[in-house]
């Protein structure tokens, strides 16, 4: 969805990639894209890791569990990072994204 948007993607193939590719990078991270349920490491503990070497970064959570996990709604209530369930159309990410990196 974010191909030809203009954005330069970084991509990782799970949270441990992640947070590796967070740590070689010198510049700036302006946007964590995350789903929240993965396995290994949740979004909420990807975003700590990314916020915490880059805390100029801000972040985008993604799922669509929130009704059948309890741990999405509980994270969700203890976090200040932005929130987009899924499933979402292109333009709804993209208006998304813009909100979040413009303020």
């Amino acid at each position: 969805m974010l191909e030809g948007a203009d954005y330069e993607l970084i991509v990782a193939t799970n949270g441990d990639d992640a947070v590796a590719l967070a740590r070689e990078r010198s510049g700036l991270i302006d946007l964590l894209l995350t789903d929240v349920v993965m396995p290994r490491m949740d979004g909420f503990a990807l975003s700590g890791h990314i916020t915490s070497a880059h805390p100029e970064s801000r972040v985008l959570l993604l799922s669509g569990y929130v009704e059948e996990s309890g741990s999405v709604p509980a994270g969700l209530k203890h976090t200040r990072h932005a929130f987009l369930l899924k499933p979402f159309a292109k333009d709804a990410l993209l208006r998304k994204i813009a909100e979040i990196v413009t303020h």
